[in-house]
């Protein structure tokens, strides 16, 4: 949680933190705001931000329910399986809609059917970052460089089908250039390999970075929105460099399918008050994010026509995610030995003796 957020009314009981306490004498019972992620994660922060706002605006208690596991699968699958009526809503990163439907074949979840898009909440810029021991200064150099030297051309997400990694298939593909994908477990077990120059480059949003590429760690080289950052707007966007490939970070809000249209029109409205607030988006952009609600109908198709842009990237690319049984309650995609082989590849190009 944000150091800044005021902590006066917040209780935890289990996996669930409660954000006010002004609402105790409801007689409704709180909303309860699903976060697929970890405590202290962009998700579960945002999804705080999100709670306290939304319990000023509506003056009942929200509570953030920390859900992590299966890449913020259990979540969504929480809220498909909600009994009607109850208020369970969750924060949703874009790839649990648009990319999970190709990536895992028993997805247990309908990505359009079984929930009800609310409102987008906030957008963000994914990145290309490279680490010290690249040269590459911007786009062009990098595709240059990695053209010149295939064993170096690899890069890092946060993890096998996730939408960094898709971004980074995307980028390489419509660049020209050869690209390979090590993923793994979260940004922040890739961070110190990039720093230390074991992977060259990373793609994973922009926040993961931003502080890094500040300080000169790191170079963040190129973003996949439309418009450069404002955040960074010394940094060209893949588009200005000639590489048509653009695709805004965003989350949303969903919640169970069948809301009521004058609920449904209710909380979009309160969403929209919640998001405008000048501390809310001080807030979001302390983490690199911005404000940006919409109505139901606008978050419903930025879902199809995003669905529709990964079908053949995802498709083509050939990727399978394999998650054995013991490990499909919480697991994701085994890629430790592909991972090797490709380190082998960047250790024999550079002349680095295995230790």
């Amino acid at each position: 949680m944000l150091a800044s957020m005021k902590r006066r009314h917040f209780l935890s009981a289990g996996a669930a933190s409660m954000v006010g306490v002004g609402a105790w004498a409801d007689a409704q019972p709180p909303i309860r705001l699903l976060a697929g992620f970890q405590a202290g994660g962009s998700t579960d922060m945002l999804a705080r931000i999100v709670a306290a706002a939304l319990q000023d605006v509506l003056g009942r208690s929200v509570i953030v329910d920390n859900r992590p596991g299966a890449g913020g699968r259990l979540a969504m699958e929480l809220v498909r399986a909600s009994k009607p009526g109850e208020d369970i809503f969750v924060v949703a990163p874009q790839g649990s809609l648009t990319l999970f439907p190709y990536v895992y074949k028993n997805l247990r979840y309908d990505p359009v059917d079984d929930f009800t898009p609310i409102s987008r909440l906030i957008t963000f810029d994914y990145a290309l970052t490279v680490g010290p021991g690249t040269p590459a200064r911007n786009l062009a150099e990098y595709v240059s460089w990695v053209a010149a030297h295939p064993a170096n051309a690899i890069y890092s997400s946060a993890g096998a089908g996730t939408t960094p990694h898709f971004v980074g298939v995307a980028f390489h593909r419509a660049a020209g250039a050869p690209g390979a994908h090590v993923p793994y477990k979260g940004s922040a077990q890739a961070l110190p390999d990039l720093i230390a120059g074991r992977v060259p480059a990373m793609v994973a949003t922009m926040a993961d970075s931003l502080q890094q590429h500040r300080t000169g760690q790191l170079r963040i080289i190129g973003t996949a929105g439309a418009e450069r950052s404002t955040l960074v707007p010394e940094v060209q966007t893949f588009q200005e460099a000639g590489i048509p490939v653009v695709v805004p970070g965003w989350n949303g809000l969903y919640g169970p399918k069948g809301i009521p249209a004058a609920r449904l029109a209710d909380l979009n409205a309160a969403v929209q008050k919640a998001l405008m607030t000048p501390q809310v988006i001080t807030k979001l952009l302390g983490l690199g994010m911005v404000s940006a609600p919409s109505t139901s109908s606008e978050l419903a198709a930025l879902q199809k026509q995003e669905f529709l842009f990964w079908n053949p990237i995802v498709r083509s690319s050939g990727f399978k995610c394999y998650v054995p049984v013991y490990l499909r309650i919480g697991g994701g995609c085994l890629y430790r030995e592909r991972r090797e082989r490709i380190f082998e590849l960047h250790r024999k190009e550079r002349g680095i003796q295995r230790t």
